[in-house]
Protein backbone atom coordinates (compact mmCIF):
# COMPACT_ATOMS: atom_id res chain seq x y z
CA UNK A 1 0.00 0.00 0.00
CA UNK A 2 1.16 3.59 -0.75
CA UNK A 3 0.00 6.39 1.57
CA UNK A 4 -1.15 9.58 -0.52
CA UNK A 5 -1.90 12.73 1.83
CA UNK A 6 -5.27 14.30 0.73
CA UNK A 7 -7.95 16.63 1.94
CA UNK A 8 -10.56 15.20 3.01
CA UNK A 9 -14.22 16.43 2.42
CA UNK A 10 -15.14 18.63 5.95
CA UNK A 11 -12.29 18.51 7.68
CA UNK A 12 -11.57 22.24 7.13
CA UNK A 13 -8.05 21.61 5.09
CA UNK A 14 -6.81 18.88 7.55
CA UNK A 15 -4.68 16.42 5.92
CA UNK A 16 -6.07 12.82 5.67
CA UNK A 17 -3.85 9.56 4.64
CA UNK A 18 -5.06 7.54 1.68
CA UNK A 19 -4.44 3.85 1.81
CA UNK A 20 -3.98 3.02 -2.50
CA UNK A 21 -2.81 -0.62 -3.69
CA UNK A 22 0.39 0.08 -5.14
CA UNK A 23 0.12 -1.48 -9.18
CA UNK A 24 4.25 -2.05 -9.04
CA UNK A 25 6.01 -5.07 -9.43
CA UNK A 26 6.64 -6.57 -5.39
CA UNK A 27 10.30 -6.60 -4.79
CA UNK A 28 11.32 -10.16 -5.27
CA UNK A 29 9.40 -10.48 -8.54
CA UNK A 30 11.37 -7.45 -9.65
CA UNK A 31 14.48 -9.68 -8.72
CA UNK A 32 13.22 -12.44 -10.70
CA UNK A 33 12.67 -10.10 -14.03
CA UNK A 34 16.29 -8.73 -13.74
CA UNK A 35 17.86 -11.94 -13.32
CA UNK A 36 15.99 -13.77 -16.21
CA UNK A 37 16.89 -10.20 -18.10
CA UNK A 38 20.55 -10.62 -17.95
CA UNK A 39 20.29 -14.48 -18.74
CA UNK A 40 18.19 -14.12 -21.88
CA UNK A 41 20.94 -11.19 -22.83
CA UNK A 42 23.77 -13.46 -22.63
CA UNK A 43 21.91 -16.33 -24.45
CA UNK A 44 21.31 -13.60 -27.01
CA UNK A 45 24.84 -12.60 -27.11
CA UNK A 46 25.84 -15.95 -27.69
CA UNK A 47 23.94 -16.65 -30.40
CA UNK A 48 25.77 -16.37 -34.18
CA UNK A 49 25.73 -12.88 -35.56
CA UNK A 50 23.14 -14.07 -38.42
CA UNK A 51 20.92 -15.59 -35.94
CA UNK A 52 21.28 -12.73 -33.67
CA UNK A 53 19.51 -10.03 -36.19
CA UNK A 54 16.94 -12.71 -37.25
CA UNK A 55 15.77 -12.73 -33.90
CA UNK A 56 16.05 -9.45 -33.31
CA UNK A 57 14.46 -8.20 -35.82
CA UNK A 58 11.37 -11.19 -36.13
CA UNK A 59 11.45 -11.38 -32.01
CA UNK A 60 12.20 -8.28 -30.67
CA UNK A 61 11.38 -5.09 -33.35
CA UNK A 62 8.02 -7.66 -34.40
CA UNK A 63 8.76 -6.92 -37.80
CA UNK A 64 7.42 -9.80 -40.88
CA UNK A 65 9.07 -12.57 -41.68
CA UNK A 66 8.64 -10.56 -45.50
CA UNK A 67 10.04 -7.56 -43.90
CA UNK A 68 13.07 -9.12 -42.23
CA UNK A 69 13.94 -11.15 -45.37
CA UNK A 70 13.96 -7.96 -47.59
CA UNK A 71 15.92 -6.23 -44.93
CA UNK A 72 18.52 -9.54 -45.25
CA UNK A 73 18.24 -10.21 -48.10
CA UNK A 74 17.30 -13.49 -47.74
CA UNK A 75 14.47 -15.61 -48.60
CA UNK A 76 11.56 -16.19 -46.08
CA UNK A 77 11.76 -19.98 -46.34
CA UNK A 78 15.85 -18.78 -44.82
CA UNK A 79 14.48 -16.32 -41.90
CA UNK A 80 12.05 -18.95 -40.59
CA UNK A 81 15.00 -21.65 -40.45
CA UNK A 82 17.37 -19.73 -39.11
CA UNK A 83 14.50 -17.94 -36.79
CA UNK A 84 13.99 -21.85 -35.96
CA UNK A 85 17.63 -22.61 -35.23
CA UNK A 86 18.25 -19.21 -33.05
CA UNK A 87 15.48 -20.70 -30.90
CA UNK A 88 16.69 -23.74 -30.34
CA UNK A 89 20.14 -22.44 -29.71
CA UNK A 90 18.30 -19.76 -27.01
CA UNK A 91 16.38 -22.94 -25.51
CA UNK A 92 18.98 -24.98 -25.00
CA UNK A 93 21.36 -22.07 -23.97
CA UNK A 94 18.42 -21.45 -20.95
CA UNK A 95 18.31 -25.20 -20.11
CA UNK A 96 21.42 -26.00 -19.65
CA UNK A 97 21.84 -23.01 -17.06
CA UNK A 98 18.78 -22.66 -15.18
CA UNK A 99 19.89 -20.79 -12.27
CA UNK A 100 23.27 -19.24 -13.66
CA UNK A 101 23.19 -15.10 -13.02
Amino acid sequence: MVSIDGRGPGDEGEAVGVDVPDAGRAPDQQVIDAHAARRLHRALIALPPTYRTIVRLRDIDGLSTRDVAAITGMSEAAVKTRLHRAHALLRRELQSSPHAI
